[in-house]
């Protein structure tokens, strides 16, 4: 929050505009805010894999709160390395959740957030669908080497790889479905955050947009 501040700061000192925005360009890479996991000292390689298997299995819900705006799902598509579907990899450099090989104590990386998210609601719903994962001995199943761009649909339906939903309003969907994520919050900030979510989609829906105008005025 600090350097989004300062950031805009510096920027307009120099009459430019610094954003964090997710995607601000359409045909450029977006903004992503990935979060590391450091564990304990004490950790060994099947808690990591816990916590993988934890950041999966509630990742639909997740999204919600990590990627909190419309502009956010224009950034989670098959391009510039952006994390599409519910799989880990050591070194794949689109798979959703990362845990570098060599490392003790093991670091989990979750790479879906982007900066529009607010940090605090972000890591709480992180931290209990990683704690969840633990408390459950939740397994992620094997890791993914390759692009997982090139995953078939019936790969993925045998390796039972879900997809990060494609909008805002199917990831509040998703969130109304989990109870990890919504005790998370808590009940007041989950009805709050959903209320404000609801309404900012409906603004969204029902705008006109330039693109709109530009394929459709004069075809029809």
């Amino acid at each position: 929050m600090t350097l989004r501040t300062i950031a805009k700061h510096v920027a307009a000192g120099f009459d430019l505009e610094a954003t964090f925005m997710p995607k601000p360009l359409e045909d450029r890479a977006g903004n992503g805010l990935h979060v590391d996991f450091s564990l304990d000292a004490s950790a060994d390689e099947a808690t990591a894999l816990y916590v993988v298997g934890g950041l999966l299995a509630h990742a639909p819900a997740v999204t919600a709160v990590c990627n909190p705006t419309v502009n956010s799902y224009k950034r989670l598509v098959a391009a510039w390395d952006a994390p599409i579907y519910t799989v880990w990899s050591q070194r794949s450099a689109n798979a959703l959740v990362r845990v570098p090989p060599g490392q003790t104590p093991p670091r989990v990386e979750m790479r879906s957030p982007d900066p529009a998210c607010n940090p605090y609601l972000a890591l709480a719903v992180l931290m209990g669908a990683a704690a969840d994962g633990i408390a459950r001995t939740t397994l992620p199943g094997p890791p993914l080497s390759g692009s997982t761009y090139e995953l078939g649909e019936h790969e993925r339906h045998e390796r039972g790889i879900g997809t990060l939903p494609r909008s805002l309003r199917q990831a509040i969907d998703e969130l109304d479905a989990d109870p990890v994520v919504r005790a998370a919050l808590g009940d007041h900030l989950y009805h709050a955050f959903r209320d404000a979510k609801l309404a900012e989609y409906e603004r969204y829906r029902r705008a006109v947009h330039p693109w709109e105008r530009e394929q459709y005025l004069r075809l029809y």
